[in-house]
């Protein structure tokens, strides 16, 4: 099923590919029928149904930002003027019944919620109607979001037919890392931009935030909990579901009256602004009762696991129907066999929690099935994924790295084995969205997902079909090294070429390896320019908050680049220019006072070398990359 899903998707990128057109549908549907060639829609000359003003209001909005001089009509197409369109949107009562089977029976309630069906088809006369079809408001507002995908190329529609629902029903993003949470705004915008690639879950759980982990005792001002419930309906106009945790495990009292009516009424005031999921976190703090709780509980565990059902039966009788969320200590699978506390929380937390799981690692390289059913099995539930990718943590914490590569090494079967699937974000929030948006492609449509070929989707619906390339380029010198080990592969590659050809390594060419080198290095030195004159108002933010890593790749390359024209003149039998080894030396200290890291460790072993062998030295050891962002 996999290979087939593969194919089709395969198809469906080549035909929109030789229709011409400026843009890519991300998420990626499950089904997509051409149809007869290119329509054009004026948006001077577009009408809707007038039944649809009666639609949910989100529906509704979206529709009118996409069109926003759209006027509404009784009128069929045919009776609209020469060069019109309409839009029709229903909701049906049996949609696979309404779609011609297009999309499956048997979806859960959830995803038949999201589930809709689009066609957009010529009429004669320049007339065009775009026609939806959509199990609820949500698929109906998910239809709209495809279709604004659709309207990138500046007027020009394909025409197709469009069936489509999520394969995971729940695809969220947890602002979870260690560093400093994001700004306000960033966050409103970031729950905007995810409805325009269908995610439907947002939790605020940043460890670095006081009133979530240090001082969780200290209440929110009516400041702070309007914000919190400005971002909770925010996240309802988007179809978005917001919710908020509390870490209290460094410093809770099991048994102080006092500490429970503190985190609970803080709670309260959460749920009263209009949220309506919390999680109780007890991820990264050490499990050792306080010398108050000593001798009224035998473990941490036994103390825990009772303050957290009086809480959630405390969260419930308050609001019925709250969604609450667990992390346990032990929240990855290979503790498991030797996890006392797993047993015991399995056999012993209110059954109502949903409990969060990271996989078998902190940072997994896969997540299987398997893996899900094993932890299941110690919990006594199925788990949600609050998946470590694309995460970094703070620029320190972290080594410096940022993930920009496609999500890869996740099971396409994985949404039978969880409850939901929530990808924990970097410090940067916009510079978190190329994976992103390849997660929104994985979670949507596993089956047809393909890593490469996501990664360069994403960048075309960032960056735009044109402008695409330099990000697609800089990302693969910094694709994700927590959970994939091979980024630069063309750097090191020709690198390697490069000294085994060098040292006189029979069968390779000096001047074709100095060429295939150059060329990479003469790029990184440039590659700051060529992002800048690529820039639209999305990538803007993001090259940004990439300025210290591109800052440090066009170093890298002016030094690189010195380097391997000097090591040339050395091959070659000339001497060696001071100034210019000089400039190399000062060009590589410079770039390593940055804390950003790019290409791991390939130029500095690259650069550490040339130096060496400038310099008649012995060729020095390689520094394999590290960084405290481990497993350990």
């Amino acid at each position: 099923m996999k290979k087939t899903a593969a194919l089709i998707t395969a198809a469906v990128a080549a035909w929109l590919s030789s229709c011409g057109f400026a843009y890519v549908l991300m998420p990626s549907p499950q089904k997509l029928v051409e149809g007869e060639g290119v329509v054009r829609i004026n948006p001077g000359a577009v009408f809707v149904s007038s039944g649809v003003k009666d639609h949910d209001r989100r529906a509704v909005r979206a529709l009118t930002e996409l069109f926003p001089g759209a006027g509404f009509t009784d009128k069929p197409v045919s009776a609209l003027p020469a060069g019109s369109a309409l839009i029709v949107s229903s909701i049906a009562e049996d949609l696979p019944e309404a779609t011609g089977g297009g999309v499956p029976a048997g979806l859960s309630e959830r995803q038949y919620a999201q589930s809709y069906s689009l066609r957009v088809k010529p009429e004669g006369e320049g007339r065009v109607l775009v026609e939806i079809t959509a199990a609820a408001p949500m698929g109906e507002f998910y239809a709209l979001k495809t279709l604004k995908q659709l309207a990138a190329g500046a007027g020009e529609f394909p025409s197709v037919t469009i069936h489509d629902y999520p394969v995971f029903e729940g695809r969220g993003i947890l602002e979870g890392f260690y560093g400093e949470p994001w700004e306000g705004e960033k966050r409103k915008a970031m729950i905007r931009w995810m409805a325009d690639y269908k995610f439907n879950h947002y939790l605020y759980a940043p460890k670095d935030d006081p009133k979530l982990r240090f001082s969780w005792r200290m209440s929110y001002s009516e400041k702070e909990l309007d914000e919190i419930g400005a971002l909770a309906e925010l996240a309802r106009e988007n179809f978005v579901d917001y919710c908020t945790s509390i870490s209290p495990g460094i410093s809770i009292n099991f048994s102080r009256e006092k500490d429970f009516e503190l985190i609970v009424r803080k709670m309260k005031s959460v749920l009263d602004r209009g949220v309506n999921c919390v999680a109780l976190a007890f991820d990264d703090v050490n499990p050792v009762l306080t010398p108050l709780d000593r001798g009224k509980f035998k473990t941490y565990w036994e103390g825990q696991v009772k303050f957290a059902n009086r809480f959630i039966e405390a969260i419930l009788e308050h609001k019925p129907g709250a969604e609450v969320g667990f992390v346990p200590n032990d929240y990855w699978g290979e503790l498991c066999e030797t996890s006392e506390s797993l047993r015991y929380t399995g056999r012993h937390l209110d059954p109502r929690y949903t409990i969060g799981w990271t996989g078998n690692k902190i940072i997994p390289e896969t997540v299987t099935p398997s893996d899900a059913r094993y932890y299941e099995f110690f919990i006594r539930r199925t788990p949600i994924l609050g998946d470590n990718y694309p995460v970094t943590d703070s620029v320190s914490t972290a080594g410096g790295r940022i993930s920009l590569g496609p999500l890869r090494g996740r099971d396409p079967r994985l949404h039978k084995f969880i409850s939901g699937y929530t990808a924990n974000a970097m410090p940067l929030p916009y510079t978190s969205k190329p994976a992103y948006v390849t997660i929104a492609d994985y979670t949507w449509n596993p089956y047809g997902y393909e890593p490469e070929r996501a990664a360069a989707d994403a960048w075309k619906a960032l960056a735009g079909e044109a402008r695409y390339e330099p990000f697609l380029f800089f990302s693969e010198q910094n694709a994700s090294s927590f959970i994939w080990d091979h980024e630069a592969v063309e750097l090191s590659e020709a690198a390697r070429a490069f000294w085994m050809a060098y040292d006189g390594e029979f069968d390779y060419d000096f001047a074709e390896a100095e060429a295939a080198l150059m060329k990479i290095l003469r790029r990184f030195s440039t590659i700051g320019a060529e992002l800048e004159r690529a820039a639209n108002p999305e990538t803007a933010g993001i090259i940004e908050e990439m300025k210290p890593w591109i800052d440090k790749l066009t170093a890298y390359g002016r030094a690189g680049l010195i380097a391997a024209e000097q090591l040339s003149a050395r091959f070659h039998g000339r001497n060696v220019d001071g100034g210019k080894l000089a400039e190399l030396e000062t060009l590589y200290a410079e770039a390593e006072k940055s804390k950003a890291v790019v290409t791991k460790t390939i130029m500095t072993n690259f650069l550490n070398r040339s130096v060496a062998a400038l310099k008649d030295q012995p060729v020095p050891e390689e520094i394999p990359f590290r960084t405290i962002m481990t497993q350990d």
